[in-house]
């Protein structure tokens, strides 16, 4: 299956592709939502270049070498260049404590959250879908963890406030044993801080924010 990329982002998809080389493709959000039939605006890509090529490639980009990331704007669009990788453990609830830069797409799919946000699409716009259920799960508008969903919490909690927000924003349904995992993790949240529970709630419909201070009895 391929994907229809139109324009203004046609052009930035083709070169900035182009400019990566062959092991490089655009994933996440751009792709679920365009799948979706959803207006979007970033654009976030993954590719096995190093990051110090990347820093030459894209030399006015903000840095995050820990994770092997680079952000800019470009016509407009917010741009996110990431090295594929895999992460250890985690600590705090929030932060790997092992980061490695690997040469495959289908490995660094494992790491991410959602099935739907682990849809990577080629130079030709071939849609390659390493978890089996992305493209699927688009299809039927099911929200689903990658892996086993009690552990991906455990990873960092904030994720229960991030599937609440897709499941509300994107009108999807979430697959059965996601949802248990949510319903019997919200507890996991107290163990952040609640700045950062507030940040999250922010992106959030009022719903989604009334929930959660339900649940946790925030003010």
């Amino acid at each position: 299956m391929k994907l229809n990329v139109k324009e203004p982002y046609l052009s930035l998809f083709s070169s900035l592709l182009s400019t990566l080389g062959e092991n490089s493709f655009m994933v996440g959000g751009f792709v679920r939502d365009t799948l979706l039939q959803r207006e979007t605006h970033d654009m976030d890509f993954a590719t096995d270049v190093s990051l110090s090529t990347l820093t030459s490639l894209f030399p006015h980009s903000l840095v995050f070498a820990k994770f092997g990331t680079l952000s800019f704007r470009r016509d407009g669009v917010d741009i996110t260049i990431a090295h594929f990788r895999k992460e250890g453990d985690y600590q705090d609830h929030r932060h790997p404590l092992k980061v490695e830069f690997i040469s495959s797409y289908q490995e660094d799919s494992i790491r991410r959250d959602f099935t739907i946000n682990a849809l990577y699409v080629s130079k030709d716009f071939e849609i390659h879908d390493p978890t089996g259920y992305g493209l699927a799960d688009c299809e039927s508008r099911i929200l689903r963890f990658i892996g086993e969903p009690e552990k991906r919490i455990q990873e960092d909690p904030l994720r229960i406030i991030r599937a609440l927000r897709f499941q509300e924003e994107l009108s999807l349904t979430m697959e059965e044993n996601t949802r248990k995992a949510i319903d019997s993790s919200f507890p996991l949240l107290k163990l952040l801080s609640l700045e950062k529970v507030k940040m999250e709630l922010e992106k959030c419909p009022s719903v989604v924010q009334q929930k959660v201070r339900e649940t946790l009895n925030m003010v």
